[in-house]
């Protein structure tokens, strides 16, 4: 007998555990007012929703999340409206104690429906704080996305930020290199022919870089030099101004701007100035090759 007492006693602590493990999760109170709660959603756990006959209650679940599917035990006992992430229920009847399973685009979520019975003759009953007027729920596995996702853009702009920085050090080496460069003998045996919209009002050179000074309502053209075979290569440029400064010297160049041209001579040309490493005045400055033409 002893025996079996003591099997009997496992048995049921056994039945307790296992009832408790399945027990119904109540919201707590609510802070500002007991009847609007909020609740840690868990997927595999079912949470009470008390209210009463006549009474409508609120379920708001993520931003984003659509309801796509809802399924109530006695859903002749209840009247269920969803719009967006928000649903909206209230009691046909005063015993329609039932279960609700609602499905959404990101989750599955389980309620026990209970109609409490109203206190007759009561005036003071809609403030129970029993009733759960409105639900809503935290999301703790999507608040760690969240901050993840917030890391990973402050990254990404630390990055560009960085890379800015580089490009903006780079451009003023350039600048500095070419401020640095000593002024020789200037040569203005410069010709253009083209559009006039961007030919420039003045076009020089000291020996090492080329000046092309533009009027103050003129578009900057791109620069390009046209080889002996008349292919034509992207040249450098600095703009200071309303003036192009071309990092090297050219017997001719070629401005485009869209569907406008300019060829300009250098008629006084020496290659006596020319540095052959790039092609450039700085080592800092590589030359690009252009095949064919670049119109817009």
């Amino acid at each position: 007998m002893k025996n079996l007492r003591s099997l009997m006693t496992g048995l049921s602590l056994i039945a307790l555990g296992i009832s408790a493990a399945h027990a119904a999760i109540t919201p707590p109170l609510g802070n500002e007012d007991p009847r609007v709660r909020v609740v840690p959603y868990q997927k595999m756990n079912v949470t009470e929703l008390h209210t009463f006959f006549g009474v409508s209650t609120h379920i708001a679940l993520d931003k984003g999340e659509q309801v796509q599917d809802i399924a109530c035990g006695d859903s002749a006992a209840w009247d269920i409206v969803a719009r967006g992430n928000n649903l909206f229920l209230k009691p046909r009847a005063q015993h329609a104690d039932t279960n609700l399973t609602i499905i959404t685009n990101r989750r599955t979520y389980n309620f026990e429906l209970i109609v409490l019975p109203f206190p007759a003759n009561s005036t003071s009953a809609w403030r129970d704080k029993h009733l759960i007027y409105s639900l809503s729920f935290l999301y703790p596995n999507d608040t760690v996305r969240e901050q993840n996702a917030l890391l990973a853009a402050q990254a990404q702009a630390a990055a560009r930020e960085q890379a800015e920085k580089e490009q903006r050090a780079h451009a003023q080496k350039i600048k500095d290199e070419l401020k640095s460069v000593k002024t020789g003998v200037v040569n203005t045996d410069y010709w253009a022919a083209g559009n006039a919209s961007i030919t420039p009002i003045r076009a020089y050179d000291n020996g090492q870089f080329t000046y092309l000074t533009f009027g103050p309502h003129s578009p900057m053209p791109s620069v390009y030099a046209l080889s002996r075979d008349d292919r034509e290569s992207l040249l450098n440029t600095n703009v200071e101004g309303n003036t192009i400064v071309v990092q090297r010297l050219a017997h001719r160049l070629v401005l485009r701007f869209g569907k406008r041209v300019v060829c300009i001579e250098n008629r006084g040309y020496s290659t006596a100035g020319a540095v052959p490493q790039t092609g450039t005045i700085s080592p800092a400055v590589q030359r690009v090759i252009v095949k064919g033409n670049n119109d817009e």
